[in-house]
């Protein structure tokens, strides 16, 4: 039960080379005893700039509980091994399941198409409409 209590949350976030890659962080974090509790599917991206020559790499996560003296050792396991690109581990802010909610699918990401509600809208018809010889005289009274 003590043990319980000193573990944390804790998140690490990889770059890897291929998508069968996901199963050496798995062993990683099962070899230094760490408890999964989320981990997010491989995304392939484009990289900004190379990393060890590699344009393309997939990107995860994973969330995990574990003492501190663990996931400490943990670390330079991740950066040596041959199949990781870059990781980052940090104490995790958010708890597992709030921290669920926030992935989004790419349907609910997008931003929707109308800013503005129709009620927002000025209504313009055609009795209001001015001509161009109206908007001109118009523009020759405010420029005097």
């Amino acid at each position: 039960m003590e043990e319980n209590r000193e573990k944390k949350e804790y998140e690490l976030a990889f770059l890897v080379k291929g998508t069968n890659d996901n199963s050496e962080i798995e062993k990683l974090l099962s070899q230094f005893g760490a408890e999964i509790s989320y981990r997010s599917p491989l995304t392939d991206i484009s990289l900004s700039y190379p990393i060890k020559k590699y344009n393309q790499a997939y990107f995860g996560f994973a969330q995990f509980r574990a003492s501190p003296e663990k996931a400490e050792k943990l670390m330079p396991a991740v950066q040596l091994s041959a199949l990781v690109l870059r990781a980052l581990l940090v104490v995790s802010p958010l708890p597992v399941k709030k921290a669920e909610r926030l992935v989004k699918t790419e349907a609910e990401s997008r931003p929707s198409r109308s800013k503005f509600s129709e009620k927002s809208l000025p209504v313009v018809s055609a009795s209001n409409a001015l001509t161009n010889k109206a908007l001109e005289e118009k523009l020759e009274e405010i420029l005097k």
